[in-house]
C-alpha cells in the first residue's frame, strides 16, 4: 500500500508551513495530493518523491542514455510524415507541435 502523509507530515518534511501548503494548493502547485472530503487532505509519497525531483538543481548532468539522439531524430522525422498525411487539423497540429519540441530538445547540447 502506498504511504500517504498527512498536511503536516509534508509540512514537517519540506520545513515549510501548512499554509504554505494550502497556498500552493490554490495556486496549483506544489505536489499533487488527494482530497479527501472536504476538509482531509493527503500527499503520496510517489507524488512528494516525484516533485522534490522536479525541484532538484545543480550537481553533475545526467547523461543521456545510448542511442538517444539518433530515436528522437528518427521520431521526429517519423512525426513530420504523419503529419503530411489527411488527418484532423487538430490532431495534424498537436504532431506538428510534438516534432518541433523533439527537434527543441536536440539542439540543446549533451
Amino acid at each position: 500500500m502506498t504511504k500517504r502523509m498527512t498536511e503536516v507530515d509534508l509540512a514537517k518534511r519540506l520545513e515549510i508551513s501548512t499554509r504554505t501548503l494550502q497556498q500552493w494548493r490554490r495556486a496549483g502547485i506544489g505536489p499533487a495530493f488527494i482530497r479527501i472530503g472536504q476538509n482531509t487532505i493527503r500527499y503520496r509519497e510517489e507524488d512528494v518523491l516525484a516533485y522534490e525531483e522536479s525541484k532538484l538543481e545543480g550537481g553533475a548532468p545526467v547523461a543521456e542514455p545510448e542511442g538517444w539522439r539518433q530515436a528522437m531524430k528518427r521520431a521526429a522525422s517519423f512525426l513530420d510524415q504523419i503529419a503530411k498525411w489527411k488527418i484532423q487539423s487538430d490532431t495534424k497540429a498537436r504532431i506538428q507541435t510534438l516534432s518541433a519540441d523533439l527537434k527543441r530538445l536536440l539542439e540543446k547540447k549533451p
